[in-house]
């Protein structure tokens, strides 16, 4: 079973590498704080791939150009258009990644399902769970002030995406804190969605997506 395992996991990570993934984890459910929300939606599932792909310096200015084309209103609209079917790239990639692995793990004889990314602007989130927690137990980053999963390579500038299955997760992780809790999310948000309350309070419906949190941020 050790050497299926090996095997599964071996071919698993060839197709994060293929894609340009490089940073990637099997998480086990058994324990986490999110594991009947998870069992709940997907059935009896054992264990979960979590990965996320960086934004690209383009994406990542176009989010800077989108916030300061407020101060000339007539390339508001236009830049808002551009920036939400650029992500839905992103968000379309992540989906394609994550059907490969759960394709692949299906012909292992493995019950598996893609986890959809994050809502975009206009779209209801599906999900009553966060990834975030589950990219904690990973490895991959720890939460942040503002809300978002802090890398350490690139901070909060990334997508994940995940895939669960009835494949078996033997590991433990340690979790490690990326967020330097120095609050200039909190400071920079302009409508008051972040909060510098240590209850990590925050406002989901004053969230306008406008970026700022994660172009402050000075980690990656």
């Amino acid at each position: 079973m050790k050497g299926i395992s090996f095997i599964i996991d071996k071919n698993i990570a060839e197709i994060f590498r293929k894609n340009n993934i490089r940073h990637f984890a099997r998480v086990g459910l058994d324990g986490l704080p999110v594991e009947k929300q998870i069992k709940d939606i997907f059935g009896n599932v054992k264990s979960i791939y979590v990965f996320y792909l960086p934004h690209s310096k383009g994406f990542y200015g176009l989010k800077k150009r989108r916030r300061l084309s407020k101060k000339k209103p007539e390339n508001t609209e236009h830049l808002n258009s551009i920036f939400v079917r650029s992500l839905k790239i992103i968000y379309t990639e992540i989906e394609r990644i994550s059907l490969a692995v759960s394709n692949y793990l299906e012909s292992q004889g493995y019950e598996s399902l893609p986890v959809p990314v994050r809502c975009i602007p206009g779209e209801e989130d599906l999900l009553p769970f966060s990834l975030i927690r589950i990219a904690q137990h990973a490895e991959l980053g720890s939460e942040g002030e503002n809300k978002c999963l802090i890398t350490p390579d690139y901070g909060p500038r990334i997508t994940m995406g995940a895939v669960v299955t009835s494949f078996k997760h033997i590991a433990k992780f340690e979790q490690i804190d990326h967020c330097r809790h120095c609050f200039r999310c909190a400071d920079a948000c302009p409508t008051g969605a972040l909060s510098r309350a240590r209850e990590k309070i925050y406002f989901w419906g004053k969230c306008n997506m406008c970026s700022l949190c994660e172009i402050v941020c000075p980690v990656g």
